[in-house]
């Protein structure tokens, strides 16, 4: 918003704006978060709902965010929250006021992130470490996956699902893995770590095809899923030697307005035309 107040407003002016114009438009309630920084914003976001603006600003984080639960920081998992537990950490406020050190003696480098956000110092403040986040989704299919080319489809909508979840936090992945399940309920998966961080859609399709390929027993399968781990805020983007920049760019502006499109109208707006051959057998 710096800079927009001559268009938009002051800040909570324009979200309450907003929130009603959305309500009006489209017959649904919002959450919007207004503070000082993204991570604010987001945490802000997820009180007290619904059709509600709210603020976290620096000079509100001790009253409103450090009393919430541990579990409510934003990438504190279940695992990491049990080791909070363990330490005696019940609170986002006890988080800010440990001492960093001790934090990363137990959590390694997710430790100062969790630091660094507990005393409200948003993504684009703080080292940018590896997070101990992913996001995955699968899919258990009625009938026995036999042949690559069905399995390619399930993999390409399982990406369009992953890609868009991931585009939505900001980061990107440096670790791709494929799961499978066989008709015997027997579990195997197989993952690659990457040279760069990636969140197009295209590209967690051409990882996890590839890797699906080189793990794939050649056994009946019921269940294949795509997880994205390793989640870093990358700011800098390292293209091989055969990819150019503005291609890049194009990709980039495409995957956001087909997730801005989907977001608006529904995930069914858009589809691509070799998924409505799936839909069709």
């Amino acid at each position: 918003m710096t800079g927009m107040e001559f268009l938009a407003g002051e800040p909570v002016q324009a979200a309450y704006k907003l929130k009603d114009e959305i309500k009006e438009t489209f017959g649904f309630t919002v959450n919007i978060g207004v503070a000082e920084n993204r991570l604010l914003a987001k945490m802000a976001s997820d009180f007290t709902k619904p059709d509600k603006v709210h603020t976290l600003f620096l000079h509100e984080i001790q009253e409103k965010f450090w009393p919430l639960d541990a579990g409510c920081l934003f990438m504190v998992g279940e695992a990491t929250l049990v080791k909070l537990r363990g330490m005696g950490i019940e609170t986002i406020g006890d988080i800010a006021k440990c001492d960093p050190v001790l934090l990363e003696f137990h959590l390694k480098s997710m430790g100062r992130t969790i630091w660094n956000y507990a005393n409200g110092k948003g993504f684009e403040e703080t080292d940018q470490h590896s997070s101990g986040k992913s996001i995955g989704n699968s899919t258990t299919t009625a009938e026995d996956i036999k042949t690559r080319e069905t399995a390619y489809l399930y993999l390409l909508e399982l990406c369009e699902t992953v890609g868009t979840r991931l585009r939505s936090t900001g980061l990107k992945a440096h670790v791709v893995c494929v799961n499978f399940k066989n008709n015997r309920f027997h579990s195997y998966s197989i993952q690659r770590k990457l040279d760069r961080g990636i969140d197009s859609t295209g590209e967690i399709y051409r990882e996890a095809s590839a890797l699906f390929d080189k793990g794939w027993k050649k056994d009946a399968l019921r269940l294949i899923g795509v997880t994205v781990s390793s989640l870093k805020e990358d700011t800098n983007v390292q293209l091989s030697i055969l990819e150019k920049t503005e291609d890049y760019e194009k990709i980039a502006r495409l995957d956001r307005s087909i997730d801005s499109l989907r977001e608006k109208y529904g995930k069914d707006i858009l589809k691509r035309a070799v998924l409505l051959k799936k839909e069709e057998e």
